[in-house]
């Protein structure tokens, strides 16, 4: 099936330009798999308490670090 949306959250207003520079180079069909999201947008399509504080949810999960049932499958 491949990739359905390639989401950038968050971009800096300063890169808008570029962004629009970049976006008219790219094919309608390409293009329309790229998404722009703001904070708000986000948390439409995921739960805040899944999201981590720094994205603006309340997910108090430590995201750095690799389960346990992880790291004892690659021994």
């Amino acid at each position: 099936m491949g990739i359905i949306y390639y989401i950038i959250y968050g971009m800096p207003w300063l890169l808008n330009a570029f962004a629009t520079l970049i976006l008219s180079m790219i094919p309608g069909f390409a293009k329309d798999k790229i998404k722009f999201w703001r904070p708000k947008e986000l948390l439409q399509h995921v739960d805040e308490k899944a999201l981590p504080v720094f994205l603006g949810g309340t997910c108090k999960e430590c995201y750095r670090r690799v389960p346990k049932f992880q790291t004892e499958n690659t021994k």
